[in-house]
């Protein structure tokens, strides 16, 4: 530091032709040393800002020099602020209009560091109007091929970068003077610049967080280009992080389908094939990232039909034979694409007819073991079957199958996300189909697990599914025995818990269920209702200013099934419902009024 700061006190003495030796000084003292960013604190402390300020002021030969200076300084979070305080912003921008390159670039890294993670910089720049300056900058670099050239490009590039990171104002500013339409000539003219394709994605990434630019990207073709830009003999971090960046993009279904389009979904299945090396963590991670962008691609309708291609798309067709590999990691990717080409009915019933799919998609659910990669397998599979289980024609191949005795055995599984696939599956198995559902509402075990998943409260979707599947097992069944189990085994509860769910169609299966509890069961079912409050739920939703009519009238239908039994009538009596009935006997709903009237007279209640 006492060299350092001989230096500064030359810098001090504001002589022009000492400056180049003292700053080239300077940048030596920040190569050299060992804990950079109290090197930048000490001399920022000693005055170094207020001198670089005067070099900035002065014509002289050091002013690429006096940039790179700031840009190490800059480089230490502390100091950023002090070099927006200190006035350098206004004179680093104006050297973006240097026709020296390297004074240019200089000055670009100073901005692009001082703006790195703060906004006090990133406010400074955009009150001059930097974002103009350094579009009409990258807009000028397009040509030149030297090596100043490939690193000014660098620099703007990363310079966009910091500028736009999670500022929503210079997002907007830079898209809407064509900031992705230079970045993806950046893309087109310098394929095999590999620094500066990272950038490139890394501010394209930026950029992609404005919803305005989503829009854009209807515009352009920039995600196509990207993916252009892949290719086997690539640096493999590069590949991944072009996979990393393009799927940043595809949100919107309209990229999905051009990306659809391109070589992307070739380049996957080739490198997917390659099964990675155990040894290398880079292959394995960019497999992940074919695979991720490959699903992305299939979650969009437009762009899975374009890889469906009447059933002859390379993707499905490879697919069907990943779900046969040996490599689990395929198998769950196999499993993810064919369930997502699923979600169309027509290949749904297609898919299942495909030989020796059905039997090998079971045959993984049983291979696996608790681990997290056979919870994975599990997941994927299940996502499949339960998609397959949606066409009307599929659901008595399935049970053909004997599904329903396959699965259950991951009823023993602690893995909620399993356990909600499952019982997502299950559900839409028994959806008219009496027999099935009278045989897994027998199942006592099976029952009982559910029953204990309606009470899971941290995560939402098994604790909804459970009770869905109570409610399921009662009305497609119809039957005294499983109405018994389910009392038995506790279910009357979620039954009340689905009752006051905010979504209506939940409201209405638990209503359905319980009615059909309490006609098939009620000497068995009173006590627990009772118990469980089902009077002031229903009294809470026969009041409800907000209820739908249908929810009304079903909640008059239950009363009118409960009624019957002296506990619940009585209980009923006691309570408010009598009088609010009698306010919906002048209910402007028909159904309403019936509905109405009926529980009344049941209760033995009078109108008037």
């Amino acid at each position: 530091m006492d060299k350092l700061t001989s230096v500064l006190d030359i810098l001090k003495l504001r002589n022009a032709v000492e400056a180049n030796k003292s700053l080239q000084h300077v940048l030596q003292g920040f190569n050299s040393a060992d804990d950079h960013d109290a090197l930048s604190t000490e001399l920022v402390n000693s005055g170094l800002l207020v001198e670089l300020h005067h070099l900035l002021e002065t014509e002289h030969a050091s002013l690429d020099f006096t940039a790179d200076v700031i840009a190490e300084v800059a480089k230490t979070e502390s100091c950023r602020e002090a070099c927006v305080q200190a006035g350098l912003v206004p004179r680093l921008l104006a050297l973006l209009s240097s026709e020296d390159l390297n004074t240019c670039r200089q000055s670009c890294r100073a901005l692009g560091n001082i703006c790195f993670d703060n906004d006090v910089g990133r406010d400074a720049i955009n009150a001059l109007e930097g974002m103009d300056k350094l579009l009409q900058l990258l807009a000028t670099c397009f040509s030149g091929t030297s090596e100043l050239h490939q690193k000014l490009r660098l620099s703007l590039c990363g310079l966009l970068l910091n500028l736009t990171n999670s500022h929503e104002l210079l997002q907007k500013k830079a898209i809407e003077g064509g900031a992705l339409e230079h970045l993806e000539k950046y893309l087109e003219l310098f394929p095999k610049d590999d620094e500066l394709c990272k950038m490139t994605l890394l501010a394209v990434g930026s950029l992609s967080e404005s919803e305005l630019c989503k829009k854009r990207l209807e515009q352009c073709q920039i995600a196509v280009t990207i993916a252009n830009l892949l290719s086997a003999d690539m640096d493999r971090d590069l590949q991944a992080s072009i996979l990393e960046g393009l799927q940043e993009l595809t949100d919107a279904d309209h990229v999905q389908a051009q990306l659809a389009g391109s070589k992307l979904p070739s380049y996957c299945i080739s490198t997917l094939s390659e099964q990675p090396r155990e040894s290398d963590k880079r292959d394995a991670e960019l497999n992940k990232a074919a695979s991720d962008i490959l699903i992305v691609l299939l979650t969009g309708d437009k762009s899975m039909e374009t890889l469906y291609q009447d059933g002859q798309g390379a993707v499905y067709k490879e697919a069907l034979t990943w779900v046969h590999s040996d490599v689990t990691d395929l198998q769950i990717t196999g499993a993810l694409a064919l369930g997502n080409f699923a979600r169309n009915d027509d290949h749904s019933i297609k898919l299942i007819q495909e030989k020796g799919t059905l039997s090998q998609l079971l045959y993984l659910l049983q291979t696996q073991n608790e681990e997290e990669i056979g919870s994975n397998v599990h997941r994927a599979v299940l996502s499949t079957l339960r998609n397959l289980a949606i066409p009307a024609s599929n659901k008595t191949l399935l049970l053909e199958s004997n599904i329903i005795q396959r699965v259950l055995p991951l009823c023993k599984t602690k893995a909620t996300p399993v356990i909600f696939k499952l019982l997502g599956l299950l559900r839409l198995l028994i959806d008219g189909h009496e027999e099935a559902a009278k045989s897994l509402g027998t199942d006592e075990e099976f029952v009982s697990c559910v029953v204990q998943w309606c009470g899971i409260r941290e995560h939402a979707g098994v604790k909804g599914e459970a009770s869905r599947m109570i409610a399921w097992l009662v009305k497609h069944s119809q039957c005294p025995s499983v109405t018994s189990v389910v009392v038995r085994q506790g279910g009357v509860p979620s039954l009340l818990d689905l009752m006051a769910s905010e979504h209506i169609v939940m409201q209405n299966e638990a209503l359905v269920a319980l009615t059909l509890i309490a006609t098939i069961n009620l000497e068995t079912a009173a006590d627990s209702l009772l118990s469980h409050n089902i009077v002031p739920v229903l009294e809470s939703l026969v009041s409800s200013d907000t209820a739908l009519p249908e929810v009304v009238c079903n909640c008059c239908v239950l009363l009118s099934a409960i009624c019957k039994s002296d506990l619940l009538r009585s209980a009923v009596l006691s309570s408010a419902i009598p009088s609010q009935l009698k306010s919906l006997c002048d209910h402007c709903n028909a159904g309403i009024r019936s509905q109405a009237q009926k529980v009344l007279m049941h209760l033995g209640v009078s109108i008037n």
